[in-house]
């Protein structure tokens, strides 16, 4: 599998959805592997409960030309979920967002007013969002069948609740 630095990095030729949902990651990392296995993760958090924030110490704060400010990831019930990079300065921005238009193609939702853009594959769910009030943009690589169960969970967890009152 390609790094996403070298996926984002190519300007050979434009990507599509498909290539979004075949990479199915970031970097080294799928979507969908058993966190408690990736023996380069590190948490203040605590590894038994449902959803666990991590970083690598050894990851290299850089995608394609873009300068990112952190890395994250994110398990749900011991699964590589999410991947959520903050990168900040508009150079940083504009490069990373054309290089994610090279690998995937032009966004299937734009909100500019919002600044927001999402890439919607099958497997995988990759966002963008520039918070409105700083220079900072969000990036994250969602795993899709994750995302329907987290929710699923929740909505189960709030009926559950409802019922016993």
């Amino acid at each position: 599998m390609l790094p996403l630095a070298l996926m984002l990095a190519s300007t050979a030729m434009a990507g599509s959805l498909k290539d979004l949902d075949k990479h199915n990651g970031f970097r080294d990392l799928r979507l969908g592997s058993t966190c408690s296995d990736i023996t380069t993760f590190a948490t203040d958090g605590v590894p038994n409960r449902k959803l666990v924030s991590y970083v690598r110490p050894s990851d290299i704060l850089q995608v394609g030309e873009s300068q990112l400010q952190s890395i994250t990831y994110s398990c749900y019930l011991d699964q590589l979920a999410q991947v959520r990079m903050v990168v900040l300065g508009s150079r940083n921005h504009q490069s990373i967002l054309d290089a994610l238009v090279e690998a995937y193609g032009e966004p299937d939702t734009v909100n500019e007013d919002g600044g927001f853009q999402s890439w919607s594959g099958k497997k995988v769910l990759l966002e963008a969002f520039k918070a409105p009030t700083s220079d900072t943009l969000v990036i994250s690589v969602s795993s899709q069948p994750l995302l329907k169960q987290r929710l699923k969970d929740v909505l189960d967890a709030k009926a559950a609740a409802i019922e016993d009152l």
